[in-house]
């Protein structure tokens, strides 16, 4: 039962970290991409239009 416990504590934290750096990944893509046009951004609805071509 511990060694069970043990592999599902291991197992939320791989698949948090895993989930961690993908939205890293996009909220840096996000970033470059909007600061690269100098483009501020201030509603959700208006990022996700200025990344649509992508």
């Amino acid at each position: 039962m511990k060694r069970q416990l043990r592999y599902e504590f291991l197992d939320t934290l791989l698949s948090m970290g895993i989930g961690w750096m993908i939205n890293s990944a996009m909220i840096l893509l996000a970033a470059a991409v909007f600061f690269a046009h100098g483009i501020e951004v201030t509603e959700l609805e208006q990022a996700e239009e200025l990344l649509r071509p992508l």
